[in-house]
């Protein structure tokens, strides 16, 4: 972002009509990136939207229970969105090269998408340093990963600022005891000659592998990491260089996995109207197996395990085509005019949907692109009009031999900002690749690639607490479902330990996937003791009789103690550090205090003249004590000097209560 103009704000919002954007989900694992705030690093926002049913969202720290947990609402196809800037010192992963807590868990009770928002906006420079990371859900869990990055762009530095944007890749761990081993092909910060080295995380534990220099040439891409139980990673590079402006870049990452060999970048520069000549799209091919031979278009190269190539594109590419012999990752660095974003394109093979929704929410230059396969171009609508996706706009991919089509859609005119509801493209016959791009000359630039992973990826084995239910989820958009205990839907809702696994089509390719579900130890902790009570001008604490992650009493306090004013029932339900939740109550009792009442025949003169009085009670107490040291009902005494009569008592449940009189014998004193 060019730091000498104004911020304009930009907010595109993009998700997938009903039952189509596979990379939605029920659970999202992130490690926040950190985000210089020399330059700027919030707003930060998790933007969650759900599909045809309303959504209970649910977001933690597994790590750091300080971090509390936040509760959200989503309605039925809506959008929230959850700032978490007040946060942000407990969410970025920093500082790197120690062990975190930073880890977020997003979890909803029905399928919604979900990304984290760097809104980047700073008033001392009024910049943007903008950028969105799509949290891809059990896509983004792996065992194996290699870090793909940009090579063409230094971090922004300014001496006099202490500017610190760096290229980072950052890890979280989705169990406990995760055993990751980290390979950077450059130094990193706390391993500055780049050795391999291990670490051991919790769940929700992070760790920081930072880039030693601003140097573009002198960046861990490639960098190898693999674990024994599921992790996830973000990559990031923040404020890259172009020209004057500079801008954060960044997405999460799939593992090995979820990765394919076909993949098409279309060029997003250089052919809008009033669009300056420079070309700003590259492509970053790393290698995941060693000799790996890649095609781009008609040229050919070969690649090792974590070795990465740079393609930058010519004035001749409007698009280019990327074949290899073994997966691997193509990430695409691009953006209007010097603004710069990144995503990491998602494979062809069996992807894609025929439907998905997005709202143009300002008047920047707006573009959709999309990637059909030969003979779906004439099947497109935007809002039921076929007049606004022609079919004469589409172009052969090159090196497809016709199979792929692409087209570049330029819809500043077509449909107006801030419209109340989302516009709809569809395809009636064909599945197809959406990518949607916003922005505007030395403003900002967002870059989303949207599709439907073609895998299947039922997550993690996991343990569940006592008597609770779990949806095992195969995905959106697959032509048909099979589970091995005989349903055929997307979803099944199990509570019995054992193993589960589905089957499913995608067009020509069968996938399976399996899954061991586990009880977690009963937890046997105690949480209140017994019933209690306590005379009303005294207070109690409640104590739980064991420390817990987190505590909810019945008037939605979250406390680890109460203070009850008010005989009744009280109850508390805590979370414990498997994040399994609880009840118990108590009984409380506040006891009325004793009224005594002292009794007397109230003849002042009498009694002040008379050298023997007689003082009672009007009732019964378990204990008496008067103001003589007598401890009957009745007391008989004789006038004192202080003119002050008074009788304390308790009752059977302890309470105390008292009585005085007052007495001035000095008129009758002759």
């Amino acid at each position: 972002m060019n730091k000498y103009l104004t911020k304009i704000i930009l907010f595109f919002l993009i998700f997938i009509s009903n039952h189509l954007w596979a990379q939605g989900g029920r659970e999202f694992w992130f490690a926040a990136p950190e985000v210089t705030s020399r330059h700027a690093d919030r707003p930060i926002v998790l933007r969650i939207s759900s599909f045809d049913k309303s959504a209970e969202i649910t977001i933690s720290q597994p790590a750091n229970p300080s971090f509390g947990i936040i509760k959200q609402s989503v309605p039925a196809n809506s959008l929230v969105s959850i700032d978490l800037s007040k946060q942000i010192e407990m969410i970025e992963t920093k500082p790197p090269g120690k062990i975190l807590k930073t880890g977020l868990l997003v979890q909803a009770t029905s399928d919604v998408n979900a990304y984290y928002e760097v809104e980047g906006y700073s008033n001392r420079f009024s910049a943007d340093n903008a950028e969105i990371f799509t949290l891809k859900g059990n896509n983004a869990l792996g065992t194996l990963f290699f870090v793909p990055m940009q090579t063409v762009y230094d971090n922004h530095s300014e001496v006099r600022f202490n500017y610190n944007a760096f290229a980072s890749f950052d890890i979280v761990a989705t169990e406990n005891n995760t055993t990751i081993k980290i390979s950077p092909t450059k130094g990193i910060v706390g391993d500055s000659l780049g050795v391999p080295f291990t670490i051991v995380l919790n769940k929700g534990q992070t760790y920081s592998c930072q880039s030693n220099t601003v140097n573009r040439t002198n960046r861990p891409t490639g960098s190898k990491v693999e674990s024994d139980k599921p992790i996830s990673i973000t990559y990031k590079d923040d404020s890259i260089q172009k020209i004057d402006a500079y801008d954060l870049v960044g997405d999460q990452l799939l593992p090995v996995s979820e990765l394919g060999t076909e993949y098409i970048a279309v060029r997003n520069s250089g052919w809008l109207p009033n669009a300056f000549t420079i070309l700003t799209d590259d492509i970053f091919i790393t290698g995941t197996k060693n000799g790996t031979r890649v095609f781009l278009n008609t040229d050919s190269i070969f690649l090792n395990e974590g070795e990465s190539k740079h393609y930058h594109f010519n004035k001749k590419d409007s698009c280019v085509y990327v074949k290899s012999s073994e997966p691997v990752y193509v990430l695409h660095v691009s953006g209007f005019y010097n603004e710069l974003a990144c995503a990491n394109l998602v494979p062809l093979k069996c992807t894609g949907s025929k439907s998905y929704q997005f709202l143009r929410t300002n008047d920047e230059d707006f573009v959709i692109n999309l990637i059909v396969k030969a003979g779906g171009e004439s099947n497109f609508t935007l809002n039921g009009s076929k007049n606004l996706i022609s079919p004469t706009s589409f172009r052969d991919v090159p090196g497809t031999n016709g199979i792929w089509k692409y087209g570049r859609f330029n819809l500043n005119v077509s449909i107006p900002a801030n419209a109340s509801k989302p516009y709809v493209v569809t395809n009636s016959t064909h599945d197809f690749n959406l990518c949607v791009l916003s922005g505007g000359f030395e403003t900002s630039f967002r870059y989303g690639y949207f599709s439907s992973f073609a895998n299947l990826n039922l997550g993690p084995d996991k343990l569940l607490c006592q008597h609770e239910n779990i949806v095992l989820d195969a995905g959106l958009n697959k032509d048909s479902y099979k589970w091995n205990t005989g349903e055929t839907t997307q979803t099944i809702t199990v509570n019995d330990t054992g193993t589960y696994f589905a089957t499913t089509m995608k067009d020509i390719c069968p996938f399976k996937d399996t899954v061991h579900i586990g009880l977690y130890p009963k937890n046997m902790q105690p949480i209140l003791g017994n019933d209690t009570s306590t005379c009303s001008n005294l207070s109690i604490t409640i104590l739980p009789k064991s420390k817990f992650r987190t505590y909810l009493w019945q008037d939605k306090s979250t406390s680890d103690k109460f203070v009850p004013k008010n005989t009744g029932q009280y109850v508390l339900e805590v979370t414990d550090s498997n994040a399994c939740t609880r009840k118990d109550s108590l009984f409380f009792t506040s006891f009325t205090l004793p009224k005594p009442q002292i009794v007397w025949d109230k003849n002042e003169e009498r009694f002040c003249n008379d050298s023997l009085f007689t003082f009672s009670l009007n009732n019964s107490f378990k204990s008496i004590k008067w103001f003589n040291g007598a401890i009957t009902n009745t007391v008989s005494a004789t006038r004192n000097n202080s003119d002050e009569y008074f009788v304390t008592v308790k009752d059977d449940n302890g309470c105390s209560g008292s009585d005085k009189i007052l007495i001035d014998c000095s008129p009758y004193i002759t």
